[in-house]
């Protein structure tokens, strides 16, 4: 009699994406009542209903049995843990979640299955993080991430694809997905950047505070000036600089990979000088403490959709009169927002309104405005001696990679 080795396949993987989950509940509750073993065997009966469901032709019948049991079985658990003064429902669910993952492998849903096994296994394990996490970020912070996600769930269903603006198709639907995707990045260098327990923590948060939002990390860093703190200041205003050519980048490959791929280089050496010149000025220097500010509210994503609308427009309309109008735009933009701006000229290139190597050199215009008018509010700002310091490395990292471009450009 022939074995059916698919049948066996998903058997084994079922057992396997349960004992995954129990193998975590029974590490972090070493008396937990449902462990290693009871997580394999409800997976492996979610797999085993919903198979012979099928091989009966019954249906979905015996999956829809057997997850009744497996809920009447979490929920008496979750009264006897009550009895027990165990309380929370984090393993009870677990039991239900490897159950459907059992019948998601009996489907034939085997990365999905796995993909969510191992996401879950991640959540259970990170409770002490999460809950350490939560607990340390303020009100404002909170009631900012609630706001963010409330407009984003309002808003979303309620725009269009694109809207015409004059000559321009503006495609409305593309940045505002743009905007969630720079803030979810922004997000994850914020938490990362709170949660630090590294050696360099000042040169790595500054850099994440440069990539979520450089002109508030430079005014963070105007407020902490003081006789005798040039040197770090200028060396995290560096690192902090370097953050918008790398958050930039991700954004140009996000809608056009092609125009990413020839400004990998020109970005990685104009951020590489300022790492190292941040480097040489900080070497013997102590590192000050510096706090990054939570890249979500409302208004900042209002903000940058009315940057990137109001470049998308006039970029469109100056590159018909002249390269050096356009450049200039770039660069105004960029004291602006080098972010929007740079949605903007790539959206424009992804719609062959303005060529790609245009694109590209709009792209190093705007990261220089953003740049330059940082070291404009360093002096502004009361850090005139900090500024004098940042002015010639920062000039050097834009002169460099725009000759980069330049080379790369000529040769193709």
């Amino acid at each position: 009699m022939a074995v059916d080795l698919v049948f066996l396949e998903k058997i084994v993987l079922a057992v396997l994406v349960g004992a995954l989950l129990g193998f975590e509940r029974e590490y972090s509750h070493r008396y937990a009542m449902a462990g290693l073993r009871t997580f394999s065997l409800i997976s492996l009966l979610g797999a085993v209903s919903t198979l012979l469901s099928q091989q009966l032709q019954f249906g979905f019948a015996l999956t829809v049995v057997a997850f009744a049991a497996v809920c009447v079985f979490s929920l008496l658990m979750y009264v006897n843990g009550q009895k027990r003064k165990r309380f929370g429902f984090t393993t009870n669910i677990s039991l239900i979640i490897a159950f459907v993952l059992g019948v998601m492998i009996a489907l034939s849903l085997f990365f999905e299955a796995v993909f969510l096994a191992v996401l879950v296994a991640v959540i259970l394990f990170s409770r002490e993080r999460l809950h350490a996490w939560i607990g340390g970020l303020t009100k404002r912070e909170v009631a900012d991430l609630l706001e963010f996600l409330v407009v984003l769930g309002i808003v979303f269903p309620l725009l269009p694809e694109s809207i015409r603006v004059g000559s321009v198709e503006v495609p409305i639907l593309t940045i505002w997905m743009l905007i969630v995707m720079i803030s979810v990045m922004n997000f994850v260098a914020f938490i990362a950047a709170h949660h630090l327990r590294i050696r360099h923590k000042m040169e790595v948060v500054s850099f994440l505070g440069g990539f979520i939002d450089s002109t508030a990390t430079t005014s963070a860093l105007s407020e902490m000036y003081s006789k005798g703190k040039e040197k770090q200041l200028s060396a995290a205003f560096l690192v902090a600089s370097a953050g918008p050519f790398i958050r930039n980048l991700l954004i140009v490959a996000f809608i056009m990979p092609s125009i990413a791929g020839v400004l990998v280089l020109p970005v990685a050496v104009g951020a590489a000088v300022l790492l190292l010149s941040s480097y040489l000025i900080s070497r013997k220097s102590k590192p000050l403490k510096l706090h990054v500010h939570n890249p979500f509210g409302v208004t900042r994503a209002v903000k940058m959709a009315l940057v990137i609308l109001v470049l998308f427009v006039l970029l469109d309309f100056l590159k018909a009169y002249s390269q050096n109008f356009f450049l200039a735009a770039s660069f105004l933009g960029g004291m602006a927002s080098s972010g929007g701006t740079i949605i903007s000229i790539t959206g424009l290139a992804s719609q062959s309104a303005i060529a790609s190597n245009s694109a590209m050199f709009g792209f190093l215009f705007a990261i220089a405005g953003g740049l330059l008018s940082n070291v404009f509010f360093m002096v502004l700002w009361g850090a005139r001696r900090v500024s004098g310091g940042v002015l010639v490395p920062s000039l050097v990292a834009i002169v460099t990679s725009l000759a980069l471009l330049l080379i790369i450009s000529a040769s193709y």
